[in-house]
């Protein structure tokens, strides 16, 4: 993002300001969305912790977040569930 500002402000703007500004989704069925995705991303380990954290004041369960975890290694991939998981862990 550091090399386009402008596209950087564009897709937080429309996708955090457009998309979840919506009342289509809750704010837990917000929070799996964006566990899910920062998983996907390399360098993310300290949003997904601070996001498993807001997840749970929201009322994500623990059960829910294992959940999150086993789809990640079943349907994306092992390295999305290690992230994950060493979020969850706290490691």
């Amino acid at each position: 993002m550091d090399f386009s500002p402008v596209i950087d402000h564009f897709l937080k703007a429309h996708l955090f300001g457009d998309i979840f500004g919506r009342d289509i989704l809750s704010y837990e069925d917000r929070e799996i969305a964006t566990l899910a995705a920062l998983s996907t991303l390399a360098g993310a380990d300290s949003q997904i912790k601070s996001h498993i954290q807001i997840a749970q004041n929201v009322g994500v369960s623990f059960t829910k977040l294992d959940a999150i975890a086993n789809i990640l290694k079943s349907k994306i991939g092992e390295m999305e569930f290690e992230r994950f998981n060493r979020a969850i862990k706290g490691q």
